[in-house]
């Protein structure tokens, strides 16, 4: 039995036929316990190169086109066969379906943030103070700090363009750059009848905050699958 390789978990079957792998080969769903697996047969790992990580993402994207809900897999994850790829999604199942209750019907957006180059540096928002009383009040404190330090939501900007969004995003992922002028990345997951509106509130949403907001998407909800997909 040859290798197979994992693209996606899903909650039920698309409608239609299965689009083609990355390698072109067809592409198959597998019962594992209450979720689907969509694999493909390879006769080897693809190779991390770029035009192997496009073909992976176009996979994905033709199936997620005719998903409901689905969780793409990490590039490269193969397993021996069926029986060892269950397996290792066993042990995760309650993960999963939270998480594709969670992206039902919804696109990821991406924004990126950058600072305006007229514009005066961001500051952080003031750190909390340390705790009066409890016990390790200086790690409390330091954790709470560096938590601070590290949400993009410290940026007073930031967090004006993510309040203005957050009627419409049903899942959000942060992440805090330090890559002038790069500050922050945001993962939205909105849904699909949405995605109009949401542009034209980041556009506004942006222009009121002072800071400089690049949108792309929809895609699959890279952001929103659990560590525990292969």
């Amino acid at each position: 039995m040859s290798p197979v390789y994992l693209y996606a978990v899903l909650a039920e079957a698309p409608a239609g036929a299965l689009p083609s792998g990355l390698a072109g080969e067809r592409m198959r769903l597998v019962a594992c316990a209450d979720i689907l697996a969509a694999i493909g047969d390879v006769t080897s790992p693809p190779g991390l190169d770029a035009a192997s990580l496009r073909a992976h993402d176009g996979a994905v994207r033709r199936l997620a086109a005719a998903c409901s809900a689905l969780l793409p897999a990490r590039f490269g994850s193969v397993a021996l066969d069926e029986g060892q790829l269950c397996e290792a999604l066993r042990p995760r199942l309650a993960a999963f379906r939270d998480a594709l209750r969670t992206v039902r019907g919804c696109e990821q957006m991406t924004l990126r943030f950058s600072r305006l180059e007229t514009g005066a540096p961001s500051r952080s928002a003031p750190l909390p103070e340390p705790p009066a009383a409890g016990g390790g009040p200086g790690t409390r404190y330091l954790d709470a700090r560096r938590a601070s330090l590290d949400d993009p939501r410290a940026l007073p900007e930031v967090r004006r363009v993510l309040d203005a969004l957050a009627p419409l995003v049903r899942g959000e992922r942060r992440e805090r750059h330090d890559r002038p002028p790069l500050i922050a990345s945001v993962y939205h997951l909105v849904a699909r009848e949405s995605l109009e509106g949401y542009r034209s509130a980041v556009e506004s949403a942006a222009r009121a905050a002072g800071v400089r907001v690049t949108s792309s998407g929809p895609w699959p909800p890279y952001a929103f699958a659990p560590d525990e997909v292969p």
